[in-house]
């Protein structure tokens, strides 16, 4: 049974890193900081911190590890300490700020 359509799975196996979001003000962000420049990043709007977290853990569960997310902090914790820590396996790497609005201020 088929896990993603054809489009997608054509991303998954030729972009080298897939990077969820949780909008299109981040994505927006993120494209204006790293790219036309970076071809590395494919992002793609996931729509909800909780879509990020799920389609991340699913897509890597099904042998695409160069799928990762990024979500605010919001009111919860930063993961950032574990971040250059090759064996700690983060897949969504969440922001040491509230908002990435906030890296604009």
């Amino acid at each position: 049974m088929r896990t993603v359509s054809t489009e997608l799975e054509s991303l998954l196996l030729t972009a080298p890193v897939i990077l969820l979001v949780e909008d299109v003000l981040t994505k927006e962000y993120l494209i204006r900081i790293w790219q036309p420049d970076d071809k590395y990043f494919s992002i793609l709007v996931a729509y909800g911190r909780e879509s990020v977290r799920a389609v991340t853990h699913d897509l890597r569960t099904a042998g695409f590890k160069n799928v990762f997310g990024v979500i605010d902090r919001d009111f919860g914790t930063s993961n950032c300490d574990r971040w250059t820590q090759v064996l700690s396996n983060e897949a969504v790497f969440i922001l040491p700020v509230f908002e990435i609005e906030n890296y604009l201020l």
